[in-house]
């Protein structure tokens, strides 16, 4: 339990924390070695109904039919197409969310690359504490392939619980405009097959192999 919770402070940022010194990055990279055997806090959660929530509809039509949106206002979680949705909590001035781009971006490409999970899985990004522009920029800088949202006011965050970044939300999205929360991760992954198929083993997708 203590190695579980030293790899959480070193995989994630805390909301409200100190963004790390030089010496800090240095101690880091000197224990993140020593435990990097250690996994960070994951779970298959107990499914419950996720609290209800309103985003902006995507600008581009590409983004809107990658979620299955015909409609250019408002939607829920629930309203994007039957599957599965893995969020992302991500915050710009989080060091480590910029460094596991590159490990959220292969889970992304492995989704699109495989026929069971293509079109049933899908991701977006939620911006704690992060405005429109921040928002933005994180999308730019890292080349976020799937859409992204504000949580300025970090509404969605406390409704989700969510206190660190990154952390990672996957639900089960019914089709009929309910979604279920089905598991939880806070910190980076160590394995973007690994985290995939943690999600796909929890969700119980028809059809899809872990």
């Amino acid at each position: 339990m203590i190695r579980n919770k030293l790899f959480l402070s070193l995989s994630s940022c805390r909301f409200g924390a100190v963004m790390p010194t030089m010496v800090g990055v240095m101690l880091f990279a000197l224990i993140f070695t020593i435990f990097l055997a250690g996994p960070a806090l994951s779970a298959r959660a107990a499914p419950k109904e996720l609290p209800q929530f309103t985003l902006p509809a995507p600008v581009t039509e590409q983004e809107r039919n990658y979620l299955g949106l015909k409609n250019t206002g408002t939607f829920q979680v629930g309203h994007i197409k039957p599957g599965v949705v893995i969020l992302e909590f991500f915050d710009l001035g989080c060091p480590y969310c910029g460094s596991a781009t590159s490990d959220v971006d292969e889970v992304f490409r492995r989704i699109e690359g495989r026929p069971d999970l293509k079109g049933r899985v899908t991701m977006i990004g939620i911006g704690m504490s992060n405005d429109e522009n921040k928002v933005k920029t994180y999308k730019t800088t890292y080349r976020v392939p799937f859409p992204v949202f504000p949580d300025t006011d970090t509404v969605i965050s406390r409704l989700l619980n969510v206190k660190t970044t990154p952390t990672f939300v996957a639900v089960n999205v019914d089709g009929q405009g309910s979604a279920t929360v089905i598991y939880l991760k806070e910190g980076v992954f160590e394995s973007p097959a690994r985290f995939l198929g943690d999600v796909i083993d929890a969700s119980g997708l028809p059809g899809a192999r872990p």
